[in-house]
């Protein structure tokens, strides 16, 4: 089944590296990551060094396969135009309205 050859995938380990650690750069090196494997290795937590793309996936924030750049791209100019709007929305948030 594809859920045993998932598993054993994600058993073998990379030089140098631990089991765990191993796991997450296996799952988040594939070109479609399967959200089930990222989210069962992560239960019992996530290092540092996957930490943000670990959850940025899990949130739906990043997609699941290998289209990064151009949907990184999209959501970062998104955040752009709603924070601009927010701030012409909302002048008393402005940076400069602000007292220290």
């Amino acid at each position: 089944s594809t859920a045993k050859q998932s598993y054993v995938e994600m058993t073998r380990l990379v030089p140098g590296q631990s089991y765990k650690a191993s796991q997450f750069e296996k799952v988040l090196k594939s070109n479609i990551v399967n959200k089930r494997d990222l989210r069962n290795i992560s239960w019992n937590g996530i290092s540092d060094e996957h930490r943000a793309r670990t959850w940025k996936i899990l949130l739906g924030y990043l997609p699941t396969n290998s289209s990064l750049s151009g949907i990184l791209r999209r959501k970062r100019e998104e955040y752009r135009h709603f924070t601009s709007l927010y701030v012409q929305q909302y002048p008393s948030v402005r940076k400069e309205d602000r007292k220290s």
